[in-house]
């Protein structure tokens, strides 16, 4: 099912075609597009979820209730292992089995039980700045989505990188975890933390700008469409939380995250 626009995208510098020689897919296109509008409705589901669940915890908080917290860890811990599982689900009912209706219900569970797990870091913040942050996240997603398509030939070698970046900050991530605890100093270890937060910021930028490329090759290569579409919508969303996150982590270390701030 490949066209002729990922027939020029991989062709050497030196050959040429005319653009009247592109054919672009319009099916490929509209499937992209819902893509986008599955993975905006996802990320948007975790958002209010995460406000939601934050506010209970914080009552919960508030009122020192032993029982309410045991209860909340239990739903955190049962959260976080449903959402492993699907990790490891949604891909292939989507694109493996083409399986529309179950991958659009994982991806939708797996977005309300992302939200939960928000509260945990959403307590830090006053909503007023996470709505901000949020918008500020989705334009500079749908910036780099331009950027994605404008410089196609450039981002399709950087994916090599954005692995090894990727590797490099699980390292990274893992080293200063151990120093933190053994070598605690409150002064090195927050500057470690926020090197390595804004380091997670540019790799998963990086990862974003080459999965938007991936992405709609596998929606151009995929027999379902619509199946292929939510798969995709499930990659692009894990770009976009891994970003808000990175960016809320580099805002409470830099103490951005009131009000008053």
């Amino acid at each position: 099912m490949n066209n002729d626009f990922y027939s020029s995208y991989n062709e050497e510098p030196t050959q040429k075609k005319s653009k009247a020689n592109i054919i672009i897919n319009s099916e490929t296109n509209v499937a992209f597009a819902k893509a986008y509008l599955w993975m905006f409705v996802g990320v948007f589901l975790s958002f209010l979820i995460g406000l939601f669940s934050t506010k209970v915890l914080a009552n919960i908080i508030i009122n020192s209730s032993t029982s309410g917290m045991s209860i909340f860890l239990i739903l955190f811990l049962i959260s976080f292992i449903a959402q492993t599982i699907l990790c490891f689900t949604i891909n292939k009912n989507a694109l493996a089995k083409a399986n529309f209706k179950k991958a659009m219900a994982g991806f939708i569970v797996f977005s309300i039980l992302d939200g939960f797990t928000f509260s945990t870091i959403f307590i830090y913040f006053d909503s007023s700045i996470l709505f901000q942050v949020f918008g500020s996240i989705a334009i500079y997603y749908l910036i780099l989505t331009a950027l994605s398509f404008l410089f196609r030939n450039k981002i399709e070698k950087a994916s090599s990188f954005a692995f090894i970046g990727l590797i490099a900050l699980l390292i990274a991530s893992l080293i200063v975890s151990i120093y933190s605890l053994i070598f605690f100093n409150s002064t090195i270890s927050v500057g470690l933390y926020l090197a390595i937060n804004i380091l997670g910021l540019i790799v998963f930028t990086i990862l974003t700008l080459v999965d938007i490329r991936s992405m709609y090759r596998i929606v151009d290569n995929a027999y379902e469409k619509n199946s292929a579409s939510i798969a995709a919508a499930f990659a692009l969303y894990l770009d976009f939380i891994n970003i808000f996150v990175y960016v809320l982590r580099i805002l409470i270390i830099l103490g951005k995250n009131t009000k008053s701030d």
